[in-house]
């Protein structure tokens, strides 16, 4: 019914107001029938006024109350006045039953009217179902919040008031800080803080950042009651009420200090993989043993602190040591480390029970002659590492502290490997050096030999120029000589063979004196000897030759012209006698580089067959130009396949003569 809408003539205007509330209003006589129903009751009921007027009480409440409902009526009743609470002062809870059989809770205050002298009780009933529900709801929630902080250990979960003062307390914050609940609320929660974050007011900066920003988080030290520390995950969240008011903070802490350290071990641990990895890639590109020592130390020092360190390599029947690399902070007084190297190694692989890395304290007082040294440098703990090949000591390496730290196992499990790597690295080294050192006997051998065959060519082209070619001048003169005065015809004859044999002779000399060392090559230099003898094969041979050469802007250097020309020579040799060929290419270019090269149209032939061969030692030639280019400086390369020919090319650092000596040159020719 509206509360807007026109009074009806035909009810009392009290009736009708009780129809306006929203309550449920029920009037019962003495002998608790129900005389009146508003409209509230019919709402919280369900049943119609007419269905209930006349009807006991007990229709309304369930029957387990209305036993109880009936004593507190009469003893209502008889209650004077004047002892008896004023109406609706006091409100108690009911339970009521509904038409469909529901039960609800209901707020109830009951009024006692004598009109007439008959009694009446009027109940005004509220419905609190969803009030209770809501209610329970509440106190469900509040229970499973407080059983889920209760139960959570590894987190400390607290209230702070609005200065921050610990409102309340938790199992996990109790297990976290060693604080009993009544030892720590209401106290302030800078109390866990260290003395440097104090000093710098960072309780009231949390605080504050919380206010403006709604949240603050951070990482950092805190303090358990004992006094200890403890590595904290902190989020301190502003608690707001339903008006936007600060109503305080909840503060979530966690003890990561576990997490840390693995995370330090971890970060550690890779810094350590991270050095081990650059130590051994700078070991492998180091060329020589200083180089692999100097980059061992340097990364070394990275992950195991030390303020003296050296590394040692020891060579030869003799054990000679050399100090490959030394490294020493300004705390050492390295002047009075003086003592031989690889004593100390020695002294440790004279017991059979020695460990890889040996760690000694340089503080007894009884200290061997080759450690004192150490000491009076200033140095207390020390760590020896030898390396040791086949049995043999080959180097060490020395890690030393001015203090009296000690190494730890991790850091010796790094010198350890370290030392592994530095004796297969030496060792290797040492080979390499060997071995290189050999080479480069070999080289210079091979070179020797080349330079001593072309003066053995020198000479004997010499000799067969200069002896033998004169005495067959001569034997020819004087066969001519004769030949006037022999009349007889028989001997005229014989004398004219003997002078066709003599300059036959005389003629095989001369090629033979060439090709041993052409004096165009000494007097006029290679250009001019390349196209004297490529013409002289050409006409040999029969062929179309193409020859084409850049003039370098002086000669080039002797030992660079006989290598040049040697290369031409053997190769049209080759072409000569196994190619076939109708046409040779014959270039030789001079810019940055030297480089010539030798082409033909011949057959060809199988270059790995050839290659093998070669490796075998069963083709000096090609065998002889690739050492004459190698010894030079240079590179020659052969391209060959079957029916299209080959081509023979070598590169060479241009090196020329200086302009001083082609003028010696120049002269020497012009006198000779």
């Amino acid at each position: 019914m509206s509360h807007d809408a026109p009074l009806p003539l035909h009810l009392p205007p009290l009736e009708y107001i009780l129809n306006l509330t929203f309550d449920a209003i029920v009037t019962v006589d003495a002998a608790q029938r129900i005389v009146l129903f508003n409209h509230g009751a019919e709402r919280v009921f369900g049943y119609a006024a007419q269905e209930v007027l006349g009807q006991p009480l007990d229709l309304l409440i369930p029957e387990r109350c209305a036993e109880v409902h009936r004593q507190h009526v009469a003893t209502f009743a008889l209650t004077s006045e004047a002892d008896r609470p004023q109406m609706m002062s006091q409100q108690c809870e009911v339970v009521g039953r509904r038409r469909d059989g529901s039960e609800f809770p209901a707020e109830a205050s009951i009024v006692k009217l004598v009109h007439h002298q008959q009694t009446s009780f009027t109940v005004v009933l509220r419905d609190i179902s969803r009030r209770k529900r809501r209610s329970d709801e509440l106190r469900q929630s509040e229970m499973r919040y407080r059983l889920l902080v209760d139960g959570v250990q590894d987190y400390a979960i607290y209230l702070l008031d609005s200065a921050g003062h610990i409102a309340s307390w938790n199992a996990g914050a109790e297990r976290m800080t060693g604080y009993q609940a009544d030892e720590i609320l209401g106290k302030h929660f800078a109390c866990f803080f260290i003395t440097e974050d104090l000093a710098l007011g960072k309780p009231e900066i949390e605080l504050q950042t919380a206010r403006i920003t709604g949240r603050y988080q951070e990482e950092g030290w805190r303090v358990r009651k004992d006094g200890s520390r403890f590595w904290a995950n902190v989020v301190i969240t502003a608690v707001h009420d339903e008006r936007g008011d600060l109503h305080g903070f909840a503060k979530v802490t966690r003890d990561t200090t576990e997490r840390r350290k693995a995370d330090e071990v971890r970060r550690w641990y890779a810094r350590r993989l991270h050095a081990l990895y650059e130590i051994s890639r700078a070991i492998l590109v180091a060329q020589s043993p200083r180089a692999i020592a100097e980059a061992a130390l340097e990364r070394l020092r990275r992950i195991v602190t030390c303020h003296y360190a050296h590394i040692a390599s020891i060579s030869g029947t003799a054990a000679t040591t050399h100090l490959l690399m030394r490294i020493a902070d300004d705390c050492v007084a390295t002047d009075a480390i003086n003592w031989p190297a690889s004593a100390l190694s020695k002294t440790v692989m004279a017991h059979p029970e020695a460990q890889p890395v040996v760690v000694i304290g340089l503080d007894a007082q009884n200290l061997p002659p080759a450690l004192r040294p150490l000491h009076v440098a200033g140095l207390r703990t020390l760590a020896i590492a030898p390396f040791v090949a086949h049995n043999t000591l080959i180097g060490e390496l020395i890690l030393a502290r001015a203090d009296h730290e000690p190494f730890d196992s991790n850091q010796i499990d790094i010198i350890r490997q370290i030392a592994d790597q530095l004796a297969v690295a030496l060792q290797h080294a040492q080979l390499f050096a060997e071995v290189t050192a050999g080479h480069e006997r070999l080289q210079s051998l091979s070179q020797r030999l080349i330079e001593v065959q072309e003066l053995e060519r020198r000479m004997i082209a010499g000799e067969l120029h200069d002896e033998i070619g004169q005495a067959l001048t001569i034997v020819k003169l004087n066969l001519q000589a004769l030949g006037k005065y022999t009349e007889h015809s028989e001997s005229s004859v014989r004398v004219e063979e003997s002078i066709t044999i003599v300059e036959q002779a005389l003629e095989q000399v001369r090629s033979l004196s060439l090709d041993l060392r052409p004096s165009l090559l000494d007097d006029l230099g290679l250009i001019a000897a390349l196209r004297w003898y490529v013409a002289r094969q050409a006409r040999a041979a029969s062929f179309v030759i193409h020859f084409n050469v850049d003039e370098p802007a002086s000669r080039l250097t002797p030992v660079l012209e006989t290598v040049c020309f040697r290369i031409v020579q053997e190769a049209l040799t080759n072409i000569v006698r196994h190619a076939r060929a109708r046409e040779i290419w014959v270039q030789l270019r001079c810019v940055d580089d030297l480089r010539l090269m030798v082409r033909d149209d011949g057959e060809g032939f199988d270059l790995a067959e050839v290659e093998a061969r070669v490796a075998r030692g069963e083709s000096f030639g090609l065998l002889g130009m690739r050492e004459r280019a190698n010894l030079s400086g240079g590179r020659l390369t052969i391209t060959s396949t079957p029916g299209q020919g080959t081509t023979v090319s070598a590169h060479f650092p241009l090196h020329l003569r200086p302009a001083m000596a082609d003028d010696h040159d120049d002269e020497r020719s012009t006198l000779a």
